[in-house]
């Protein structure tokens, strides 16, 4: 049987929530280096919280389904 703890879901969404507004502070912040190469690799660190953050959710998701009766 699991348990459900409300505490560990809402830690994992405000985390996700919190990287992905990391990424996008991150990005905009893109608009103030002159650097192509400095953009490009701000722009990949930025598509890797993403990533990040939507791994996080899914993990979220898939933890709160209830176990199926049979």
């Amino acid at each position: 049987m699991v348990h459900d703890n409300p505490a560990l879901k809402s830690r994992a969404a405000f985390t996700a929530t919190f990287i992905a507004l990391a990424s996008v502070g991150i990005a905009l912040s893109t608009l103030l280096v002159a650097s192509i190469v400095i953009k490009v690799l701000l722009l990949v660190v930025v598509a890797l919280l993403l990533g990040a953050a939507g791994a996080s959710l899914a993990v979220v998701v898939a933890r709160a389904k209830p176990p199926r009766d049979q």
